[in-house]
């Protein structure tokens, strides 16, 4: 048995005791304690109430939002409300996509940065959100009731606001404001705050904005992979790292430990 083995036994043990041991001081203790990890939650339900008369409310229990298996949702990152977001796409760390009062739709190869915040409105004008295919927002930025078409570069820290649309083959520059009712053309470049345009798109430019798009689709497939680990598939995966940087490439190679190439082992992807 390998030291690793070993350890993970042992450490399994611990923690068996470790958990009798609390359950009999919370037996002995005089207020009554109770400890609770709070985990990332990735999916919201939502509940939501609409009046069909003025003497008759109605409640309805939203779904929670529906995703394909080959999209990337970070640990930390919320989903609240029946959003709905296509094949490939990717909601990253941190982000907030809100569809509690109003319609929410992401397209097919779709990145939502770090820390984006993606929201609907109902209250002061009625508007949802909908994101096409092959579109980037970068960290940060704000996407609020409004319309973006597909193949959309939104650069880092920008905003795009209520009742704005937002046509194909755009680029927003980083920090741009998209303020409200705004309309931006096809293959236009805006920037400054408030955002204007600044000139039309190059097809270099263009071209850039489909390859970062399918780039985001790889790296969204490594991270779906890597967060679905259990603790021991992690440990697993250490082993037959160091087991391939130590062994000679002479001597006989283990069938379990053989993964595709050294380059797939550097990132932790498996088979």
């Amino acid at each position: 048995m390998s030291a690793q083995n070993i350890s993970r036994a042992v450490g399994s043990a611990i923690r068996g005791v470790g958990k009798k041991l609390d359950a009999i001081g919370c037996k002995l203790e005089v207020s009554k304690y109770s400890e609770k990890l709070v985990v990332s939650t990735r999916s919201v339900p939502f509940k939501t109430e609409t009046e069909d008369s003025p003497t008759h409310t109605h409640t309805h229990t939203l779904q929670s939002p529906a995703f394909p298996s080959s999209t990337f949702v970070a640990p930390t990152a919320s989903l609240i409300g029946p959003l709905t977001v296509g094949p490939n796409s990717s909601i990253w760390y941190n982000a907030v996509v809100r569809a509690d009062v109003n319609t929410l739709k992401i397209g097919s190869r779709t990145s939502i940065g770090d820390g984006c915040t993606v929201h609907v409105a109902k209250i002061a004008g009625d508007f949802g959100t909908m994101i096409g295919d092959d579109v980037t927002v970068g960290a940060g930025s704000v996407i609020h009731a409004c319309t973006l078409g597909s193949r959309v570069m939104v650069g880092v820290g920008c905003q795009v606001l209520d009742g704005a649309v937002v046509g194909d083959d755009v680029i927003l520059e980083a920090g741009c404001v998209i303020t409200p009712g705004t309309k931006v053309g096809t293959g236009e470049v805006w920037g400054g705050s408030p955002g204007k345009m600044l000139r039309k798109a190059t097809d270099y430019e263009l071209r850039e904005v489909r390859n970062v798009s399918e780039r985001n689709v790889v790296l969204g497939n490594v991270h779906r992979i890597e967060n679905g680990k259990d603790f021991e598939q992690v440990l697993e995966d250490a082993e037959a790292k160091q087991d391939f940087d130590e062994r000679d490439p002479e001597y006989f190679q283990p069938e379990e430990h053989n993964m595709n190439n050294k380059e797939n082992i550097d990132r932790g992807v498996g088979e």
